[in-house]
């Protein structure tokens, strides 16, 4: 079985380098492989510029007057775009075929293409301007999203032991959180409220960067030079650069808004710059040898899931305090789950089923809030400079959300399944929107805090139990496919329930520069029945991670007595 995982990690880093993928092929061309740790930074890149759509709440009133559209129409677009994103099934699939870096570059023209089309609409070189035509091409843009997503978050899931996964997909996840602080604060100094140009902005710059960073991203090869201590150092040096990055980003959002100097707010973003670059190059930095030349010879592949290269007294897992005759005992972790299932075998467990529903609920709920942030604060009479804040606060604590729960979850991983924490992020997110539900404009603060900082955790937990429950093999596709999930529930609760709801307050007329008419809500009430309804949602989300848990520890009990 090593020698087919072996033959199939040089297949796909092949495949990546202009060969066929097949394994047949595997010798007759070179590679370059690049360390797990240069991997994980081009995924931390891939990650920031494919966050985007988070930042559509915070120029969504802006499209809403510019483009002349309802607010349903405004909440199909952000649906549409979310949409893409979590039904970008294909790219999980493409992924296990084909490897990491033509997913990367496909995912870099799809997002390219669907911004300069979103630009072309909004200069009227279409002709359209109608909201069905521009929640295709931000299908397209989320898509692309998915795409680099996935390539990011698959490469490194694989390249790293399951002892730091957590750790790895939280430092990962937060910067897609991260993503919208990073762009809001350049739409603010550049280019507000002008969402035209943005787009055109988003087309160039994140194609680029996404295109450089696909030659960076593979499978790592070969067993790790490091002990587990020193990853976990590096990883804790790693977190603590991007909270302080996340600090940054948040006081300068506040200290932007304060100051109205639109160069102070332009030095601002370009300060941003040059802490990602600082921080990619620390992340590349100490005893990491950066490239190999044609490594598959007589390499093993960096996958440590346990049907594929069981660990030996040596490695990671070994400083876990865990022997073969207690791992009976660990009926609340995944320790003893070791399975490599695909999508086929997957979906016909209870458990990918109840991973689906909670991932649904919980995401359909924090959408809801992302994407009407906005008009939330409008409602409310909130100021301008309100919603910007909140945008920043929302990224800054949606990245600090999947950091710590990525954390917390490894360090207690000997004990609890990452299932229990997806109850506290559900408490989290049915208290919050329980609390906007009966908000004033003050209490946004306080609201919006909570959702980022519960929102973030599920996008750290679920691809973490996703690969322990069903492993890393076929990783792409089983994860790819759980993502409509929240395609299903931002549809379900931010389309037609808040949107629906808003429209049937709104009764404060407004007309657009374009002489288009259209109504707004203003007070308590646009919003309150959507929250209560998704505080319900996710308090049935807690008690479907209750039954998940309870599946886990069948499948603990039963796989124990087979290693017994």
């Amino acid at each position: 079985r090593d020698s087919d995982s072996d033959q199939r990690v040089a297949a796909l880093n092949m495949a990546g380098n202009g060969g066929s993928g097949s394994t047949a092929h595997m010798h007759t061309k070179a590679a370059w492989v690049f360390s797990r740790w240069v991997v994980l930074v081009a995924g931390i890149v891939l990650m920031a510029i494919s966050g985007t759509i988070y930042l559509f709440g915070v120029y969504s009133d802006d499209l809403k007057h510019e483009f002349g559209y309802t607010q349903t129409e405004v909440n199909s677009v952000s649906t549409i775009m979310n949409s893409g994103l979590w039904a970008s099934f294909l790219g999980g699939f493409f992924y296990d075929r084909f490897g990491p870096r033509s997913t990367t570059f496909i995912g870099a023209l799809f997002v390219a293409l669907g911004y300069l089309l979103m630009h072309l609409e909004g200069v009227g070189a279409l002709e359209s301007r109608s909201s069905v035509s521009l929640g295709l091409y931000a299908f397209l843009v989320g898509q692309g999203g998915g795409w680099l997503y996935t390539a990011a978050l698959n490469t490194s899931t694989i390249n790293f032991e399951p002892k730091h996964r957590g750790k790895v997909v939280g430092l990962l996840v937060s910067f897609f959180g991260l993503s919208a602080g990073i762009f809001a604060l350049v739409y603010g100094a550049w280019f507000q409220p002008d969402t035209s140009k943005l787009f055109l902005f988003f087309s160039i710059t994140i194609g680029s960067l996404a295109v450089i960073a696909s030659l960076f991203n593979n499978i790592s090869v070969g067993r790790p030079r490091e002990t587990s201590a020193e990853v976990s150092k590096r990883l804790k040096v790693a977190y603590i650069m991007a909270l302080l990055l996340a600090l940054y980003i948040g006081g300068s959002g506040l200290l932007d808004q304060a100051l109205h100097s639109e160069l102070t707010k332009r030095w601002i973003s370009v300060c941003i710059v040059l802490f990602f670059v600082a921080f990619i190059i620390v992340g590349c930095s100490g005893r990491t040898k950066w490239v190999w030349r044609n490594p598959e010879a007589g390499a093993k592949p960096d996958m440590h899931s346990a049907l594929i290269a069981p660990p030996s007294p040596s490695d990671d897992d070994a400083d876990d305090d865990t022997t073969v005759g207690d791992m009976g005992k660990q009926e609340s972790t995944t320790a003893n789950i070791k399975r490599e299932l695909n999508l086929l075998r997957s979906i016909r467990t209870s458990e990918y089923w109840l991973l689906f529903a909670i991932f649904a609920i919980y995401v359909g709920s924090g959408v809801t809030v992302i994407s009407n942030l906005g008009n939330m604060v409008k409602s409310l009479k909130g100021s301008p400079q309100l919603k910007d804040d909140l945008g920043t606060l929302l990224a800054v604590f949606n990245s600090a959300g999947r950091m710590f729960f990525g954390f917390v979850s490894d360090r207690y991983s000997h004990k609890y399944t990452r299932a229990h924490f997806l109850i506290a992020t559900g408490a989290i997110l049915a208290a919050t929107q329980a609390l906007l539900a009966f908000s004033t404009a003050d209490m946004l603060y306080a609201g919006i805090i909570l959702t980022g900082f519960g929102y973030g955790g599920v996008f750290c937990l679920l691809p973490c139990l996703v690969s322990e429950l069903f492993g890393v093999e076929n990783f792409g596709g089983n994860y790819s496919v759980m993502g409509l999930g929240p395609a299903a529930g931002s549809l379900l609760f931010s389309t037609y329930l808040a949107g629906h709801l808003y429209e049937r307050h709104a009764d404060v007329p407004f007309v657009n520069k374009d002489h288009v008419h259209g109504f707004n809500c203003v007070g308590g009430d646009c919003y309150r029945a959507s929250m209560l309804i998704n505080a319900s949602a996710c308090v049935g989300g807690m008690f479907l991670s209750f039954l998940l848990i309870r599946r886990i520890r069948t499948l603990n009990a039963s796989n124990a007595t087979a290693l017994v």
